[in-house]
């Protein structure tokens, strides 16, 4: 029972800030339609090394937080992979919607997805275990 709370309190923790980062994001009202704002093209390859980093930090979280569930909290592999996987992307996820908060920063589909693709090679390793 105690596991179930915590994953509702974790899922809840997770909803509320993705919650509060889109709020957050919303464009001001100008009373007046001669001001607007001009959106502003950032650069992001597909091959740099954040992507690199994205991807090894997703791998690493999902390898982590799989074995850690299983040893410390006695979930079976299944239930720990999918807390990791889980785990894992909405960290990457929940990253990208806090960089879109900042003026000189942006959300990136192109990380989300490095995050995605080290989350699955982070399964795919716990796999061959």
């Amino acid at each position: 029972m105690h596991r179930f709370i915590f994953n509702l309190l974790i899922l809840i923790l997770l909803v509320e800030f993705v919650n509060s980062v889109q709020a957050s994001n919303l464009p001001d009202v100008v009373a007046d339609s001669s001001h607007y704002q001009q959106k502003i093209h950032f650069h992001d390859p597909w091959l740099a090394p954040d992507k690199g980093l994205h991807f090894l930090g997703s791998m690493m979280v999902t390898i982590a937080v799989a074995k850690t569930s299983q040893q410390y909290l006695d979930y079976p592999i299944s239930k720990s992979r999918n807390f990791a996987f889980a785990f894992s992307f909405s960290l990457g996820l929940s990253k990208e919607c806090y960089d879109a908060t900042k003026p000189r920063n942006f959300f990136s589909w192109k990380d989300l997805v490095a995050d995605g693709l080290g989350t699955l090679v982070g399964g795919l390793i716990l796999a061959l275990q």
